[in-house]
């Protein structure tokens, strides 16, 4: 069965020159976790989420490979922390989005749209072969649609495998 019933076609995005501060707005707002990048020509370019400004607040000593495991001994980290927020708040989505990405396609089946989620996580962003942004599967969409199914299968069909 083609992928299309899992897909979320209305999913709140965000363009690439958004504000980090705007950005966080929507996601704060609308009680999502993360909002797909999306340029003017519909065009998939990346993720915004959380992580991405807590990625920009830490030091580059706790973000490398071998770092800092722990900061606590640094006097006054929240109040630094809270003052570095303000400046990433003025950047740009594009300036802080992740751009590292898996995607599926519109005419993934439901089965490999289920092993892409356990494989790079929730969500996944859908789209045409030239990069147009179609919509998101996530981990509820896709149980979602394999409920649905259920409920169309014959008294019995669901328990025989």
């Amino acid at each position: 069965m083609p992928g299309t019933r899992p897909i979320i076609v209305k999913a709140y995005t965000v363009s690439p020159t958004t504000t980090v501060a705007e950005a966080i707005d929507v996601l704060q707002k609308q009680g999502v976790r993360c909002l797909p990048v999306v340029d003017g020509q519909k065009q998939f370019m990346g993720w915004f989420s959380f992580q991405q400004v807590f990625r920009s607040i830490l030091p580059a000593a706790v973000m490398m490979e071998g770092g800092l495991d722990n900061i606590d001994f640094v006097f006054g980290t929240a109040p630094g922390a809270a003052k570095k927020l303000r400046k990433i708040e003025q950047l740009t989505v594009a300036e802080v989005m992740a751009r590292d990405y898996a995607t599926a396609q519109a005419d993934t089946p439901t089965w490999e749209m289920l092993r892409l989620l356990i494989k790079y996580g929730s969500p996944l962003p859908v789209v045409e072969d030239d990069g147009r942004f179609l919509g998101i599967i996530s981990d509820q969409s896709v149980l979602s649609c394999l409920e649905e199914i259920l409920k169309d299968l014959p008294a019995g069909a669901a328990d025989a495998d």
